[in-house]
């Protein structure tokens, strides 16, 4: 037989009932193909969307995301401008403590002053009553010249002298050579 015999065999009456069984496991194999392919799909439909809820969370978690880290970056632009008024503040404060202090060193200064002119102006209050019981001492003493009968007796000559300068300066000599001359022997 020949090739083409074998075919023609296998559509022969005879040959119907190889082909039938055949077919059958073909139909058979082919059924448990589609029901594992049609569970496959099933799964991979289920897969797909799990995968699409999980990528719509996965972009809600993303938007989020983005939300809370432009909070972040407010809060942090926030922070930044808190931190360089607090350094300004510092500063400023640095700044009244430095003056702070140098008002105290010349208020201290100052008071040193105030003691050291204190202390001279009573030692000058103390130099005044001094010289004002000395005044007046040299007031009680001229009043008792004044009076006295020298100063009376005198009181022409002193006139005298007070219009001629040049008497005055020749008694004045002769005094003083005379006082000179007892002081040597």
């Amino acid at each position: 037989m020949s090739a083409d015999g074998a075919a023609s065999n296998a559509f022969a009456p005879g040959g119907a009932t190889s082909f039938a069984a055949e077919a059958d496991v073909l139909r058979n194999s082919l059924s448990a193909v589609m029901v594992e392919y049609h569970e496959q799909a099933k799964s991979f439909a289920t897969v797909t969307a799990e995968h699409a809820r999980q990528s719509q969370e996965i972009a809600a978690l993303a938007g989020q995301n983005i939300a809370q880290s432009q909070q972040m970056a407010a809060l942090t632009t926030q922070n930044i401008a808190l931190s360089q008024e607090m350094a300004a503040l510092t500063a400023q404060n640095l700044a009244l403590s430095r003056d702070v202090a140098a008002l105290a060193g010349e208020r201290d200064a100052l008071a040193m002053a105030h003691g050291e002119a204190a202390a001279r102006c009573a030692a000058a209050e103390a130099e005044r009553e001094a010289l004002r019981s000395q005044c007046s001492e040299l007031e009680k003493r001229l009043r008792a010249i004044e009076t006295s009968t020298s100063w009376v007796a005198t009181r022409r000559l002193r006139e005298v002298s007070g219009r001629h300068p040049r008497l005055r300066r020749v008694v004045t000599m002769i005094r003083a050579r005379l006082s000179g001359s007892g002081r040597r022997r």
